[in-house]
């Protein structure tokens, strides 16, 4: 009896580690990729730079990107102003490597001393729908930005 159990747990061990699943190793906040502001408050005219990482996306869900779109948007939940802001855009930007990094320059635009920013990051990438046929998804992450010398409130 001894050597059945054993033989069965042997023939299961044998047969959990020889299924290639795919193991996820990054943090679900990291699904889509990961970005920092340098430096997070700047001036409106001020320069940013900003980084993005895929290797989450690239390596573990199989994302590859095609667009990425950079704006700048009130906080969801700011209530302050009650989202009558247009969002501004910052860049948009083909995917050509693991690593996207570039400086850019916080536009005069209209923005409000008693609003709350972040900066958003749209991810256009190409998935394979239930018969095989490709459709475009956008995916959504973002960071804080706190922009000071507001002329426009």
């Amino acid at each position: 009896m001894q050597f059945k159990v054993s033989s069965i747990l042997l023939a299961l061990a044998a047969i959990a580690s020889a299924a290639p699943a795919r193991r996820k190793t990054c943090v679900e906040a990291n699904r889509y990729g990961s970005f920092a502001v340098v430096p997070s408050t700047v001036a409106v005219g001020g320069s940013v730079n900003i980084t993005t990482d895929f290797t989450c996306a690239l390596t573990y869900l199989e994302i590859v990107p095609k667009y990425i779109d950079y704006y700048i948007e009130v906080l969801k939940d700011d209530t302050t102003n009650a989202n009558h802001e247009a969002v501004v855009m910052l860049e948009r930007r083909l995917f050509t490597t693991t690593i996207d990094s570039f400086i850019t320059t916080i536009p005069d635009a209209y923005y409000f001393t008693t609003a709350t920013y972040e900066i958003r990051l749209y991810i256009t990438y190409s998935m394979n729908g239930t018969a095989g046929i490709p459709y475009w998804q956008v995916a959504v992450i973002d960071g804080p930005l706190n922009i000071t010398g507001i002329s426009s409130s």
